[in-house]
């Protein structure tokens, strides 16, 4: 998403963030929990990241623990 600068216009356009893997585990679900408690939507991949071959891979525990303390709807797909 962000690999040219046309693409990072529109991340910034649409609100994207990237949110780096070897962060801390509290920063990034303190930063969904203030999207989420901000009402705005958010888009988790509950493996962690996107994989190029789109095979889904082991889920991580981070979305459970955001339902599990702020409510909103959750769609998926």
């Amino acid at each position: 998403m962000f690999a040219n600068a046309f693409m990072r216009l529109l991340s910034r356009l649409t609100h994207v963030v990237p949110i780096d893997p070897q962060r801390g585990v509290m920063s990034r679900l303190a930063f969904g929990a203030a999207v989420i408690t901000r009402d705005q939507n958010l888009v988790w991949f509950p493996e962690g990241e996107r994989f190029p071959d789109g095979q889904l891979q082991p889920f991580r525990a981070g979305i459970g623990l955001l339902l599990e303390h702020h409510q909103t709807r959750v769609a998926c797909r």
